[in-house]
């Protein structure tokens, strides 16, 4: 899959990208969410859940959801993830290609898809 690395702050208005991190490191992920216009959603009340899996449909990996209340900048649509250096405990040497979502839970429960993609992660050499 070719895809454009994604850096650590990303503007999301449904798009796909691919993001990429080392096993054993902490990556701090920074997302914008906007909306079809470009414009910054208001997260307020609102939640956004980034989760990893192992394939479309496959086994989660790692899963986080921000609360209104762990949103960087709401009233902008930021809000952060930190990914610990233990969030992943693969014993392998080979880089995993897995799959991401950023999905925003609306305080009615409906859940909007913002980011999806490729989810590369590097072994530690």
């Amino acid at each position: 899959m070719l895809c454009d690395l994604v850096k650590n702050c990303v503007s999301a208005s449904p798009i796909k990208a691919c993001m990429r991190m080392t096993q054993g490191a902490f990556q701090r992920w920074e997302f914008i969410l906007t909306d079809a216009r470009g414009e910054a959603v208001d997260l307020t009340g609102q939640q956004v859940e980034f989760t990893i899996k192992d394939g479309p449909g496959g086994n989660v990996k790692y899963t986080h959801t921000n609360t209104p209340g762990d949103h960087a900048d709401p009233t902008n649509g930021k809000t952060i993830f930190d990914i610990d250096h233990t969030a992943f405990s693969e014993s392998t040497t080979d880089v995993l290609q897995w799959v991401f979502t950023v999905e925003r839970i609306k305080a009615t429960s409906e859940v909007l898809l913002h980011l999806t993609g490729q989810f590369i992660l590097d072994p530690v050499i």
